[in-house]
């Protein structure tokens, strides 16, 4: 192996790297922790709802085959099927 590996597939393979590039390492377990949230769609706005948009609540409009101009709401949520937790890493960060 040269380098850092572009994937680590397995929970050895982090454990395999992890003394001898620390920081990438680190850096690539928060880049997998930050990519395990994904917008899911949780439906129509009614044209009179408003809506307060935060960090975990936004509101798109789309187009319609038909032409018509849909809101729809996006809710921030984790995807259990991320790679994240593919690796086991679920407790990985929160006592950072």
């Amino acid at each position: 192996m040269r380098g850092f590996p572009k994937h680590l597939n397995t929970p050895q393979d982090i454990e395999n790297v992890k003394g001898l590039y620390p920081k990438e390492t680190t850096d690539y377990l928060q880049r997998l922790a930050d990519a395990r949230f994904v917008w899911q769609d949780a439906g129509l706005v009614d044209s009179e709802e408003v809506v307060i948009e935060t960090d975990v609540l936004k509101v798109v409009k789309n187009e319609t085959e038909a032409g018509i101009i849909e809101r729809r709401k996006l809710v921030l949520v984790e995807d259990p099927t991320a790679q994240f937790f593919k690796l086991g890493l679920s407790d990985w960060g929160k006592n950072k």
